[in-house]
């Protein structure tokens, strides 16, 4: 199946012919390393604040400091780009502070894995080698639309992205809509703003309407007040319930018109669309598959108290993929990047069973471990961390 997606893409993409490996046209490899290289210059560039003066901006940016000045000045520009990205698209993480139930289902879900999928990532780098990096951003629209937004380019490593853009599918996708944009390839325009700036979802503003004039609640819609901060509204967006939302990126057709997925037209002449179950009933319902109803329980739980029961979506989104990926990396755990990034839990052993009483009795005192898991109390806390996320993953298989 896999081998057939491949062969589909390539043969449909403008650009994949003999042509692109010949010399008039060179390998996508070769672009990619100048591509690479200029954008890393730009980052300098703007990190090291150098003017456009014909000297290189690193060297601009290193006369006068000493090594370790510069590694703050470096830290300090990239951390003020992620708070950057954090006020225009905020991450799931900070949403689930108050919405629990439906973190902890997205964070394992398929649309979380969406860009973290080694085989899609396989899938797309390939596409994009054999067709001269004329499929661009295609995959990357539907599988990270905050990375689209955010312009990152389609060869980035994941390692390199935003945090966010890494989420996939996340919250923000879907509830920063406004616009119903039909079979577009996930081509879409998301509202920015911080966790402050409106909302988009299906019931309206009377309920948020209500916690906020409860003083119970204690919420704040501005910054600098202290209180639990909190949407400022709830817009109602009717088409987050209805099945066109989803076609959105599961009705994919490539440039040349070739129709790659057909998920929702494939619906609509359907037996379930005739008896009007929609996308939401099978997918986002109680049982996973099965048009069988929808819980009820509060939408949010803000600062322990809840609000009031209402119909109760299921994030979890059943799919055929299953992560084969680090599990300090997936499922998301706001604990787990707190702890350590991507690079980081790449280095963890948890398969020599770093972190265990097996392990950790038996290890040398010589023994060399990574700078960040020297410490034997963080291999402890970091096994801690992953024995929860071996139960969310057993949780995923149902």
């Amino acid at each position: 199946m896999a081998l057939f997606f491949l062969y589909s893409c390539i043969q449909n993409v403008p650009g994949s012919t003999d042509v692109a490996q010949s010399e008039k046209t060179p390998a996508l490899s070769d672009k990619k390393a100048d591509m690479m290289e200029k954008e890393a210059g730009m980052m300098k560039k703007e990190m090291g604040g150098a003017e456009s003066s014909g000297e290189p901006a690193d060297k601009k940016a290193d006369s006068g400091k000493s090594g370790s000045e510069k590694d703050v000045a470096l830290q300090a520009a990239a951390e003020h780009e992620a708070l950057f990205a954090e006020s225009k698209f905020p991450s799931a993480a900070t949403c689930g502070t108050c919405h629990p139930k439906q973190y902890k289902e997205w964070s394992v879900s398929q649309h979380s894995y969406a860009q973290l999928s080694p085989v899609y990532l396989s899938l797309s780098s390939e596409i994009n080698e054999l067709s001269s990096g004329s499929n661009g951003d295609f995959c990357l629209r539907c599988h990270s639309p905050i990375g689209a937004n955010l312009g990152e380019s389609p060869f980035m490593s994941n390692l390199d992205r935003h945090p966010t853009s890494r989420e996939g599918i996340t919250c923000v996708v879907c509830h920063r809509l406004n616009k119903t944009y039909n079979k577009r390839s996930g081509r879409l325009a998301l509202v920015q703003g911080s966790l402050l700036d409106p909302v988009y979802g299906p019931t309206g503003n009377e309920e948020m309407a209500r916690v906020l004039k409860d003083d119970a609640f204690r919420v704040v819609t501005e910054e600098g007040k202290p209180g639990r901060k909190i949407h400022k509204e709830a817009k109602q967006f009717a088409s987050l319930s209805q099945p066109i939302f989803c076609a959105t990126c599961h009705d994919v057709t490539l440039f040349n018109g070739f129709r790659l997925e057909e998920a929702f037209s494939e619906y609509r002449t359907s037996p379930a669309a005739k008896r009007g179950t929609t996308c939401q009933d099978c997918h986002m319902g109680k049982e996973q598959g099965v048009a069988a109803g929808y819980e009820v329980g509060p939408g949010a739980i803000v600062g322990g108290k809840p609000t009031k029961d209402r119909k109760l979506t299921s994030h979890f989104f059943a799919g055929p993929d299953y992560s084969v990926i680090h599990p300090g990396i997936f499922p998301h755990n706001a604990v787990a990047q707190e702890m350590a990034s991507m690079r980081e839990w790449l280095q963890f052993d948890h398969k020599a069973g770093w972190g265990t009483d097996e392990f950790e009795d038996k290890v040398p005192e010589d023994a060399k471990f990574p700078v960040r898991w020297d410490s034997v109390d963080d291999r402890y806390d970091a096994r801690d961390i992953l024995t929860q996320q071996f139960e969310h993953l057993e949780y995923a298989r149902g």
